[in-house]
């Protein structure tokens, strides 16, 4: 609060006594004034509401304190030759700063505030410029002069006391702000009329300077705490907009699913109920696939697949795939490898489901192979095509959503979410490097420990 004191000796220069300080004193006090203006209304624009009346006062205040620093600048001695004149605006200043506290009370202002404190500001420079340069000298006794100045120091009591009593505005605003038009008001007493001795213009400087400044605090104060508010409230935000994002995701993904199994459940459909050639035992092993398929997507649809992990079947889990995709048309190459993992059945499919899928799509006709094997205490499974495999633009970010080579047809969902189901089961789904043409992906799994 005491840096406008610093800086005011640099601003006075060649001033000689303490009447022409306390008028300089005016210059810094109105820089002080309209930096506090600014930054209440960015405040004002950041949360909106009833400070808008506070913004609208204080940009009044500012404007017509920004004035009289330029005639003090021009003419130092303007408080000197016309101190009636001036107390007859600072009465004029008090009124309207009155009326704007006891609107505030039960009204809303619709009016930009920057704009509407600008022309309040603009009417008291304006009467002041009238009074001091096309109306007759005022010759008033000590006695009218005395009166006078009741007159602006009972008005900014009736402000102090209207705003300490302001319901909307928090305790802390209203405290602060009662101490700086307290201060503010003495100031102004005890500036006007001039010329005043060394104990009112040492006090007009004082109580000027720090009436502003804490004005000043209380901007930045309110500004930084809309400002904390607003970062807290877009942190929020971002966050539903995420949870919403994965939300979305997560449907996309299932939706990605059901539309891929529905399709060879079709096709086995078709199969069973059209083809008389069909033998026996592939009919058998259709049926039980299409039982599983269902049993698969019922899980998928009421969120059943996300039970603990257990001892998983690698054979049983990877053959209704298979069989699936075979029964679309799509030679699949796989013999069962007798190996059980720890992990959920269901997202185990989904994953080699979405693999085959990414193969079937890329290789066309050539089909795909899969392959288990276990490495150490753990089983993989690798999924391979013999198509153009993966471009090296793509192949660095495979697994992120949306990623897709040039001419694919797929969504780029797929990989993203067999990734991350088995990252969920603690395992891992690499792209490998392979001589053989094509791609090679290999997910791993923990292996269930042999007895």
């Amino acid at each position: 609060m005491v840096t406008p004191l610093l800086v005011l000796p640099l601003v006075v220069g060649g001033y000689q006594d303490a009447s022409d300080f306390a008028a300089a004193a005016v210059v810094v006090t109105a820089a002080v004034e309209v930096l506090a203006a600014l930054l209440l209304y960015l405040h004002w624009r950041l949360t909106g509401g009833r400070a808008s009346w506070l913004v609208l006062a204080l940009v009044a205040v500012a404007v017509q304190s920004l004035a009289l620093a330029g005639s003090i600048v021009a003419h130092p001695k303007v408080v000197e030759s016309h101190p009636v004149r001036l107390l007859l605006s600072q009465v004029l200043l008090a009124a309207i700063l009155l009326a704007v506290a006891l609107l505030a009370r039960h009204h809303r202002l619709r009016v930009d505030p920057l704009l509407a404190g600008t022309v309040l500001g603009g009417v008291v420079v304006v009467t002041r410029y009238v009074l001091v340069n096309y109306t007759a000298p005022a010759h008033l006794s000590p006695t009218a002069v005395n009166a006078l100045t009741a007159v602006v120091l009972v008005v900014d009591v009736a402000i102090v006391v209207a705003v300490f009593t302001l319901a909307v505005a928090p305790r802390w605003v209203r405290v602060r702000l009662t101490i700086a038009l307290t201060l503010l008001g003495v100031g102004h007493v005890a500036a006007y009329p001039a010329p005043r001795g060394v104990v009112e213009s040492s006090v007009a400087i004082f109580a000027t300077l720090l009436g502003a400044t804490t004005l000043l605090t209380l901007a930045l104060a309110l500004l930084r705490s809309s400002w904390s508010d607003n970062r807290a409230a877009l942190e929020t935000l971002r966050s539903k907009l995420e949870e919403a994002e994965a939300g979305a995701r997560v449907e996309q993904a299932r939706l990605h699913e059901l539309r891929a199994t529905i399709s060879g459940l079709g096709a086995a459909s078709r199969l069973l109920h059209h083809e008389s050639s069909v033998s026996p035992t592939h009919r058998r092993k259709l049926e039980s696939m299409v039982d599983a398929e269902m049993g698969r997507l019922q899980r998928l649809l009421t969120d059943g697949a996300t039970g603990p992990v257990a001892p998983v079947d690698i054979d049983a889990t990877i053959e209704p795939i298979v069989l699936r995709h075979r029964t679309r048309g799509y030679p699949i190459r796989w013999s069962p490898g007798g190996d059980r993992a720890i992990a959920r059945s269901d997202q185990v499919a989904e994953v080699v489901n979405v693999l085959l899928e990414n193969a079937i799509q890329h290789a066309g006709g050539a089909g795909a192979s899969v392959e288990t094997r276990r490495v150490d205490h753990v089983i993989e499974v690798v999924v391979s095509d013999t198509g153009p495999g993966v471009s090296s633009a793509v192949r660095s970010r495979i697994f992120e959503w949306g990623a897709r080579g040039q001419g694919s047809h797929g969504q780029g969902i797929g990989l993203n979410v067999a990734q991350q189901l088995i990252q969920d089961l603690g395992g891992y789904l690499r792209l490998i490097d392979s001589e053989a043409p094509g791609a090679t992906f290999v997910l791993g799994l923990p292996a269930e420990e042999r007895s």
